[in-house]
């Protein structure tokens, strides 16, 4: 491509001395030629203008100063081959930088728009020295409230011979503020002072955040020279901040229903901090409940510019405080459910940490300037099923803590860093004027919430049903507060003094009895779980704990008089079938389906409330399920054990050898001694009951002594030859009480040898029922018999049979019943 441009200058180097210009003695100039050469291409050849520009490293084409004059501005169309010519005269110096001397290489640069080309000249400009003019601040540091208009400024003065143009730029704040321009210019001649003053006009207190700003005033002419002067303005605290609560009574529901209202309600009542000053401040609020309610567990959590409230529980009222900030014109509307604030779903009382007070606070929250800060309280409130509508009162009051001197959020200046820039610069400056910090007041800091609560059905309708719900609970109170057992039931025992009766069932409930003459009475139920009771026992010597034997395995220890209780748990799913204590009660032994029977500590003293090893574990022949246990011997030495097959077996505990007694007659596998027997006056005998409707007594004292054949004493069928589920013995051993599955209830006097009773050789009927009767104990005293008993028909009965002329002597049996 052609070059369709070409110049020439007349001088390539230059002195500028602005001394000299001064004093009228001519400036620096110089000529540039140029040339339309767009006659070499036929083509592109024109008419065209030309524009000259000189430009100076590090200053903008767009500087506000003018260095250099240029006539013409825009040279006239030239055509092909012709030539214009431009003169340049220098007038100041490049605006480079501060106090700059020395050589400054300048290019000039002509254009021509039509020809869409350009051609540049190198020129050099040397620089000598220049007088500068003295500058100081007016006030070094000013305190204005917003809306004032302040004045500030500096005190420029000429030291030197000559006459000095200046031009002074003020920056640090916003240029809209400024309302005379922020750049004065003013000539001074040699010893001359003259003052340049900026109007600045502060924002609303809305607009403009509690800060200090630091004035830059910059030299730019004669040379350019960043911050000769400095000034700090402190924006003062003004305005106001507004608490504002509406509604300030409310319904619980909002609108009360004809018929019924929703259970569980809320009401949400909107508290708020409306920021109208020029200060972020911190402010909270706090609820004062009624004093007669019950104290409240209370927990308030706020995050800046977020609403997660945290539930306050208490028994009728469950504030919430949180912030929610919005705009100034419109707030948002709080929603009174779980995702409108923040997932946080209620704290339960009963875990909460926060203290108990009467008075809830609030966490402190920031609220910007001109920023609202909503506080939406909600109160959950579970409606009370009958009465009238309750009215709770509730204080409400707001507080602002001390503004902290320079925070600030929001507004912020071009300057990013003014405020560290101030803060730097405030140690060498000297304060002129200074006013104490305004303070920002809260308009309408204190509200009365009231909260109206209806209840769940309204009072007329409460008329109405009075009669229907009063036979209702009349019902309810009947159901909840049976006095027998609704399923089997399966243990049954008399305390040691005859005044009370266990029971245990398949309902998973242990209940007391007492003996009121002929007849039981209830007292109550000591023990309730989730698995069937199979066994049940006081514990000897004061009677004062009862144990019972789950289904699941479990055995648990209850104190009659408190809630202390101990678990004894070996094998989950080993269903008990028996327990017996030592003589002592200090050991408590438990048979298993599994074959194991467990040996426990029993004294409360020494057990723990849960346990699950057992001092000791025996094993039952081949680990066939047992049915049944009795400890024998006068010092519990040795341990029977009954189970299917007929099997009967004795353990010295010793030794834990086992000896299977062989003179009971093996049986099948349907066959099974049922249950065991012995009395405390007579503890080498034991009574067996089996399914095939056999009793069967025996001494078992060539068993104990040494390894033998016990024989049995006597042995009859009972029972119409069904099975005998349950069988026991008085202490003195004179009267056995059997029950069977005939529902027949059976007394066997007995005589001293062991042998029935002649005169009752088929035994007395004491009781017959349509179902099984699974368990039965009896008990003498002196002049009557109880035994009680219990079967599949739920019931717990008591027969009492009254003696006459109980004159046998100690070991002897005498039969008087009638």
């Amino acid at each position: 491509m052609a070059d369709y441009i070409s110049t020439e200058v007349s001088r390539n180097s230059l002195t500028f001395d602005k001394s000299a210009i001064e004093a009228g003695r001519g400036s620096e100039s110089f000529t540039i030629t140029v040339y339309n050469d767009s006659y070499k291409s036929k083509n592109d050849s024109c008419f065209a203008s030309f524009q000259l520009s000189l430009v100076a490293p590090g200053v903008k084409q767009e500087s506000a100063v003018d260095w250099y004059r240029l006539v013409p501005n825009v040279s006239s169309k030239i055509p092909p081959g012709d030539r214009t010519q431009f003169k340049v005269e220098i007038i100041d110096i490049p605006p480079v930088g501060e106090d700059f001397r020395g050589k400054i290489y300048l290019t000039a640069l002509v254009y021509s728009p039509e020809l869409r080309d350009d051609d540049r000249q190198s020129i050099t400009l040397s620089i000598p020295g220049q007088n500068l003019p003295e500058v100081s601040v007016l006030k070094d540091h000013l305190d204005v409230l917003p809306n004032e208009q302040i004045t500030v400024g500096v005190r420029l003065s000429n030291p030197k011979h000559d006459p000095i143009n200046c031009a002074v730029q003020l920056r640090g704040i916003e240029r809209s503020w400024i309302t005379d321009g922020d750049i004065k210019k003013a000539r001074l001649a040699p010893g001359q002072e003259q003052t340049l003053l900026f109007t600045c006009q502060i924002p609303a207190p809305a607009l403009i955040a509690q800060r200090q700003y630091v004035l830059s005033f910059d030299l730019l002419q004669p040379v350019i020279k960043k911050a000769v002067g400095k000034s700090t303005v402190a924006i003062l605290p003004a305005g106001h901040v507004n608490f504002s609560c509406d509604p300030t009574e409310y319904w619980i529901p909002h609108q009360p229903s004809r018929w019924l209202n929703p259970r569980r309600n809320e009401a949400v009542i909107n508290a708020s901090f409306d920021n109208q000053s020029n200060l972020a401040v911190e402010g909270y609020a706090t609820i004062t409940p009624p004093t007669k309610r019950r104290r409240i567990l209370s927990r308030f959590l706020s995050r800046r510019r977020s609403a997660e409230p945290i539930l306050v529980e208490s028994v009728a009222m469950t504030p919430i405080v949180a912030p929610v900030v919005a705009s100034v014109v419109a707030s948002a509307q709080p929603v009174a459910d779980e995702s409108a604030f923040g997932g946080h779903a209620p704290i339960d009382p009963t875990t909460a940490t926060a203290a108990s007070s009467s008075l809830l606070e609030s966490e402190t929250v920031v609220v910007p300037p001109n920023q609202k800060v909503d506080l939406p309280i909600l109160f959950q409130q579970r409606l009370p099923w009958l009465g009238w509508t309750r009215i709770r009162q509730f204080a409400l009051e707001a507080f602002l803590l001390e503004p902290t001197v320079g925070s600030s959020i929001g507004l912020r200046t071009i300057e990013e860093t003014a405020i560290e820039t101030a803060t730097e610069a405030s140690s060498s400056l000297e304060l002129i004027e200074q006013r104490t910090p305004s303070e920002i007041a809260l308009e309408n800091p204190s509200a009365t919430l009231i909260v109206q609560i209806a209840p769940v059905i309204p009072f007329w309708l409460q008329l109405v049903g009075a009669s229907v719900g009063a036979l209702v609970l009349a019902i309810a109170a009947v159901l909840f507060t049976t006095k027998e057992h609704r399923a089997p039931v399966n243990a049954v025992q008399i305390n040691g003094q005859g005044t009370e009766v266990i029971s245990g069932s398949t309902d998973a409930t242990l209940r007391r009895w007492q003996i009121k003459g002929d007849r039981l009475t209830s007292a109550g139920t000591l023990i309730r779980e989730d698995k069937a009771i199979r066994a049940a026992l006081y514990r000897p010597v004061d009677n004062d704990e009862v144990v019972a034997g789950f289904e699941n395995g479990r055995i648990q220890v209850a104190d009659e008089f408190s809630d202390r209780s101990s678990i004894f748990d070996a094998a989950s799913d080993d269903r008990v079938f028996d327990i017996a204590f030592s003589r002592d009660a200090r050991l408590l032994f438990s048979a298993h389906g599994s074959g194991q029977v467990h040996l426990w500590p029993s004294d409360p003293s020494t057990r723990t409330a849960f346990q699950e090893n057992p001092l000791k574990s025996i094993t039952f022949l081949d680990d066939d399920p047992i049915t049944a246990i009795a400890l024998l011997g006068a010092s519990d030495s040795h341990l029977a054990i009954a189970g299917h097959y007929n099997q009967l077996a004795i353990v010295d505990l010793e030794t834990d050898n086992q000896q299977l007694i062989s003179a009971y007659e093996q049986g099948g596998q349907t066959d099974q001694i049922l249950d065991l027997a012995t009395a405390a006056a007579k503890p080498n005998r034991l009574i067996t009951a089996d399914s095939q409707g056999y009793i069967s007594l025996w001494d078992m004292r060539a068993c104990l002594q040494s390894p033998g054949e016990c024989q049995p004493i006597d042995r009859w069928l009972a029972h119409d030859a069904q099975a005998v589920r349950a069988i026991a013995s008085s202490q003195d051993g004179c009267y056995i009480a059997s029950a069977g599955d005939d529902g027949r209830v059976m007394l066997w006097p007995l005589l001293t040898s062991g042998k029935r009773h002649p005169q009752a050789f088929e035994g007395r009927p004491l009781r017959q029922s349509s179902q099984t009767v699974n368990a039965v104990d009896i008990i003498q005293q002196r002049h009557r018999l109880h035994v009680v008993s219990g079967g599949d028909d739920h019931q717990v009965r008591l027969n009492t049979l009254r003696l006459s002329g109980n004159t046998q002597s100690f070991r002897q049996c005498a039969y008087t019943g009638r």
